[in-house]
């Protein structure tokens, strides 16, 4: 499937860095757009880049597993949960990655996409029942994928059996600024934005503000009889 430019998943790609704060908490340390408004995938790495370049990769079939979450078929993403589990060892780290509920309102909101009410529909349905369809012929509307609330997502992966050690936003409330570009490009005013982030990453409160979702689970260790 093919990523629109304007829009970029997540569960598609991981192309900036974030730092790795233990076993099992991830946070943003750089986010990337191409452009001021546009909703753009913030990238999460280790130490050294971590790229993802198809629906699905295991960093390491034995510790850690990355997987994305935007199917809009309750039954794959469960299949895609139950199979970390399966191949992950006792311990290892489950990273699952989603879109927000209200992603596409505030993008829409930013860049004023909502005077078309085409895309003023979609939202109304994102907001509903979290299902995007796009049936126009703009690829900066997206693609077909599910919004997650941040609950959501969180209960999908303790369903799947993994004890859940972190949910966070992504991006933060920054994305939506509409002089972003400018103020990223300042070394001084980009470190205040991500402060923000980092800041409300994990606020229960806030989390939905931003684009993307991350929930760390972890595989329950074995017990011994």
């Amino acid at each position: 499937m093919r990523t629109p430019s304007g829009w970029r998943s997540v569960g598609t790609r991981f192309d900036c860095s974030t730092q790795y704060r233990d076993s099992s908490m991830w946070r943003v340390n750089e986010t990337k757009r191409p452009r001021a408004g546009s909703l753009h995938a913030a990238s999460l790495t280790r130490a050294s880049s971590l790229r993802k370049t198809s629906q699905q990769r295991w960093c390491s079939c034995s510790g850690r597993s990355i997987i994305s979450c935007k199917s809009r078929n309750d039954a794959q993403r469960s299949r895609k949960q139950s199979e970390a589990i399966r191949v992950l060892r006792p311990g290892g780290v489950l990273i699952a990655a989603g879109i927000s509920r209200w992603a596409s309102a505030l993008d829409g909101l930013a860049r004023e996409l909502l005077r078309d009410q085409e895309f003023a529909h979609i939202v109304q349905r994102d907001l509903v029942d979290g299902n995007h369809r796009n049936p126009t012929n703009r690829p900066d509307y997206f693609t077909t994928a599910y919004f997650h609330r941040p609950e959501d997502l969180q209960r999908e992966v303790s369903n799947a059996g993994f004890e859940v050690e972190g949910l966070y936003g992504v991006e933060g409330p920054g994305w939506i600024l509409p002089d972003f570009v400018e103020r990223w490009t300042d070394r001084e005013r980009r470190e205040i934005i991500l402060q923000v982030a980092r800041a409300l990453e994990s606020e229960p409160s806030v989390i939905g503000c931003s684009a993307h979702l991350i929930v760390v689970g972890r595989k329950p260790a074995e017990r011994r009889g």
